[in-house]
């Protein structure tokens, strides 16, 4: 989870059929991230591969958001496919009765923990 400039994380965000979209969590992701003093970084919009590890937030939703998923990982992007660092994730289920501000705050949870561990793992002696 290491990087040669821990201060900056490429950030990727895919939102499945949910009452939240990709800005809404991107826009969450980025507070979380700036908070901790870590500049995000969008990997789609840069010509040059970036280095990993690059924090990847997916959620899905059934039923409009009914239930959902939330999978926030470490990953590194080989050739076209998405590779996870860790089996153990950021990972939940809930179930949020289509309340988009409930999803937020479970989606922000793992977030949250996910960039402790990386100000852990970067800058920690």
């Amino acid at each position: 989870m290491k990087r040669a400039t821990p201060n900056e994380l490429p950030l990727l965000v895919e939102t499945y059929g949910c009452p939240v979209d990709n800005a809404a969590v991107r826009s969450m992701a980025e507070e979380v991230m700036a908070r901790a003093g870590i500049k995000p970084i969008d990997p789609t919009k840069l010509e040059l591969p970036q280095a990993v590890p690059w924090l990847f937030v997916n959620v899905n939703c059934l039923d409009g958001g009914a239930a959902f998923r939330t999978d926030v990982d470490f990953i590194a992007r080989q050739g076209g496919d998405l590779v996870r660092f860790a089996l153990n994730g950021y990972a939940g289920l809930g179930m949020a009765g289509k309340d988009g501000a409930y999803i937020l705050d479970g989606i922000k949870e793992r977030v949250e923990a996910a960039v402790t561990d990386y100000v852990k793992a970067n800058f920690d002696p």
